[in-house]
């Protein structure tokens, strides 16, 4: 039956033929005489099939060459060839060769020929028939017998090869030596060959393409930046890309095998397995988190996607622990904001409150100075005037306590973290607090009988909160009471101990202690701001501490700071 004939092309030669091209079939080694009749031919073909069972692709090639040479023998061929078809390039180049001894090579001068030179050989093989000259001197003259010639071939049959996909290519017998005709018998049992050929051919190609796809798995796999597995129905890992390596700390192959719950965090594993049961029952999951475990211990955010095909499973995953760490960042900063903003509006409004009293004081008394209809004597004048001065300065009190607490909200306190001596500081310490209320109220410290060990922290910070507390506690006990202060080691920090024998801190107003502006209903009577002790609390959480109030046995009141000796997260106050 005729087939199409193939679609015209440029008659261009195609580049230099593959390393596969141009090798010359060497004899085969000594055998079995194998020329003979029809029957023979049938035994060596059938030798030839079994051969290629099961045979390794790479002894695909020098199987070929075995069998074209045995076949040359029993079919007293001078010389045995493959050539294959070029269609985009409309030409055909020899792939194998086989030559008799003393028989010229020709491979080398068969690369890229023209097809559309020799129309009607191409055509009866892509017709499906065989080229088949068994006098080669009877050829009419043209370029065809010119080159049949000038091999000194006497008789040639060329028999097409044809798959799948069409004629690729065909397998050529010459005759130098002498004339050879074929029987019909023989031509059937070569077109068998032909197809032994073709099948092995196709199956070479089939496993190299299955070879390369491989190969791009296996590249895909080592060089992905995603976390890519191939999961079996009992959740075990059958492959991983080199990825996980870099992410769990384990060498991928040994991976394969492992269950990958066995990684997941704790508290993760109910919604893991739901997860991984509705895959494993055929729903794709594209965008499911948890955590996995590093070999260091530490948990990293992984995101899927997964689909069961057949039964496996395959997942894409990535590591989205920086995003989520970002993500809980940029929460934590809105949330922050809104709390700063929430406490700057308060802090206004409470301010503003405070600021109000003050003021109308500092106004009335410039009005009755200024006033010429009502006449002040000196003592009077001196006492309005004394009245604005006190009051300016809890207006300047109250300023700075507000200043003070907004830095310390905002993350900014003074100074740097530094080592000290806590014997020299508090000396330092003592001696500003006499300064100011060593006559009144005398400062007492304690201090174990060994020494303290040396505190890294911000002395800056830690004074701020200890001189605050200090200094309550002097403004509201009676003149001459001493302020004790303690120190101690507990654990990894140090405790400082503030004791006085003043007025106390009614229960009712415990809760309260912290709160901004807050003064309880038995201060009225001291000058304050009510930013005290936020300020203390907000000072020693920038230092990684606690402050606590204890409730005396006695008259009076004991706070206490706690700081680590090292450096430790700071943290919101709570």
């Amino acid at each position: 039956m005729d087939r199409p004939k193939p679609e015209s092309a440029p008659k261009t030669a195609s580049p230099p033929a593959s390393p596969a091209c141009g090798t010359r079939l060497e004899e085969p080694s000594p055998g079995p005489d194998v020329t003979g009749n029809r029957g023979g031919l049938i035994h060596l073909l059938t030798e030839t099939a079994s051969r290629f069972i099961h045979l390794p692709l790479s002894e695909v090639r020098s199987a070929i060459e075995t069998s074209m040479a045995e076949l040359a023998h029993h079919l007293d061929a001078d010389r045995v060839y493959v050539f294959a078809y070029d269609l985009e390039n409309r030409t055909c180049s020899n792939t194998f060769e086989w030559c008799a001894p003393g028989i010229r090579a020709c491979i080398g001068e068969l690369q890229n020929v023209p097809i559309d030179a020799f129309p009607e050989w191409w055509e009866r093989h892509f017709a499906g028939q065989d080229v088949y000259y068994p006098d080669v001197s009877a050829l009419p003259e043209g370029p065809l017998k010119d080159v049949i010639a000038g091999q000194s071939i006497k008789s040639l049959v060329a028999v097409p090869l044809i798959g799948s996909a069409g004629c690729t290519g065909f397998i050529g017998f010459d005759s130098v030596r002498s004339q050879r005709t074929y029987a019909v018998g023989e031509l059937q049992l070569l077109h068998l060959f032909a197809r032994m050929l073709v099948s092995i051919q196709e199956r070479q190609r089939a496993e190299e393409a299955l070879s390369d796809a491989r190969r791009q798995i296996e590249n895909f796999f080592e060089v992905s930046i995603d976390l890519l597995c191939i999961v079996d129905q009992l959740g075990r890992f059958v492959r991983v890309s080199r990825a996980w390596e870099d992410l769990l700390g384990h060498p991928a192959e040994k991976l394969a095998g492992m269950e990958f719950m066995r990684f997941v965090h704790p508290d993760d594993h109910v919604p893991t397995r739901e997860e991984f049961a509705r895959v494993r029952d055929g729903h794709p999951t594209l965008s499911f988190v948890n955590r996995y475990r590093m070999d260091s211990g530490a948990y990293r955010f992984i995101e899927w996607r997964a689909k069961r095909i057949g039964g496996m499973i395959f997942a894409s995953a990535r590591d989205i622990t920086d995003l989520k760490d970002t993500e809980l960042a940029l929460a934590r900063a809105l949330d922050e904001e809104r709390q700063a903003a929430a406490l700057k509006s308060n802090l206004v409004s409470v301010a503003s409150h405070e600021f109000r009293t003050p003021l109308a004081s500092i106004r009335l008394a410039a009005e009755l100075l200024r006033s010429r209809s009502v006449p002040l004597t000196t003592a009077e004048a001196d006492q309005l005037l004394d009245t604005v001065l006190k009051t300016t300065d809890h207006l300047t009190e109250i300023v700075g306590d507000v200043l003070d607490f907004n830095s310390l909200q905002r993350h900014l306190p003074p100074g740097g973290v530094i080592r000290i001596d806590p014997a020299e500081w508090l000396e330092d310490l003592a001696s500003t607090y006499r300064n100011a209320h060593g006559v009144r109220n005398p400062l007492r410290i304690h201090r174990p009988k060994n020494p303290l060990p040396d505190l890294t922290t911000n002395p800056s910070l830690l004074r701020r909160a200890l001189i605050n507390l200090l200094e309550n506690a002097a403004k509201y006990s009676p003149a001459d009471s001493p302020v004790a202060l303690r120190v101690i080691r507990s654990g990894d920090r140090l405790v400082f101990r503030i004791e006085d024998k003043g007025i106390g801190i009614p229960a009712e107003s415990e809760p309260y202690l912290f709160d901004l502006f807050y003064r309880g209903p038995n201060s009225k009577f001291n000058r304050g701001t009510g930013l005290g002790l936020p300020i203390v609390r907000e000072a020693v959480a920038r230092l990684g501490g606690e402050v606590f109030y204890q409730r005396p046995t006695g008259p009076g009141s004991v706070f206490e700071v706690h700081v680590p000796l090292a450096p430790g997260p700071a943290h919101d106050p709570p």
